[in-house]
């Protein structure tokens, strides 16, 4: 499987994933680490952008070939 890590906030979390990773498997990562609880459980977030312009998902700074995803619950 692939090694996805998730850190989980109140409302939002952040997945760090390999480059191409499905959403789908982002997003049951994300659920099978720290289930929320509510039907819809995590999802990762619409917004293609953070508010400094930066671009969703992100490079990871500390390996190019990983991504980081905004999820939402």
């Amino acid at each position: 499987m692939t090694e996805i890590t998730f850190r989980a906030g109140v409302c939002t979390g952040v997945a760090c994933a390999p480059a191409g990773t499905k959403r789908a498997i982002i997003e049951a990562a994300a659920n099978a680490d720290s289930p929320t609880g509510l039907d819809h459980g995590w999802k990762v977030s619409k917004q293609r952008k953070l508010g400094d312009g930066s671009r969703l998902p992100a490079v990871c700074l500390d390996d190019p070939g990983r991504r980081h995803w905004l999820l939402e619950c």
